[in-house]
């Protein structure tokens, strides 16, 4: 596939999964995602996506359907971001959570991130302003505004 403009292929993706049948989203649902370990390195938390990419070409050889694949793609991606969310809420007594950022356009990461952390944490998402780089600014002014009343 051929990329147009940034994020093409990540919409791409969502849409492919999107086509899913809901058989595929039941599997889902009552499966385990791809493997994927968190890693700790000089005091940074990252993930290992190598199992994934492994299960990945393995599920394509064995001819699952490219929705499928996408939907369990969506489905770990998820799922390994909210493992490490809750631990970093846990390190640091945090509560509430706010997403933010145009892959929160995607609506099955929304789900997923719903389903994984809405019983531990409060979650806050978009709902006036649009998630992607055009309210960036908004952010930008609403820290200035902060620290210019706060004297820091």
């Amino acid at each position: 596939m051929y990329s147009d403009y940034e994020g093409h292929s990540a919409i791409a993706l969502e849409q492919t999964a999107l086509t899913n049948t809901n058989k595929d989203y039941v599997n889902i649902q009552q499966s385990y995602p791809y493997s994927f370990f968190v890693k700790f390195e000089n005091s940074i938390q990252y993930l290992d996506w190598r199992p994934m990419i492994s299960y990945i070409l393995q599920d394509i050889e064995e001819n699952k359907s490219k929705s499928y694949i996408a939907l369990k793609f969506h489905y770990t991606l998820a799922k390994a971001y909210s493992e490490m969310i809750l631990e970093f809420c846990k390190k640091f007594n945090v509560q509430e959570v706010v997403f933010s950022g145009g892959c929160f356009q995607n609506v099955l990461l929304l789900h997923f991130f719903e389903r994984f952390l809405k019983t531990h944490v409060n979650l806050y998402f978009h709902k006036e302003l649009s998630p992607g780089d055009s309210s960036i600014s908004i952010g930008q002014i609403l820290v200035a505004n902060a620290k210019l009343n706060s004297n820091i």
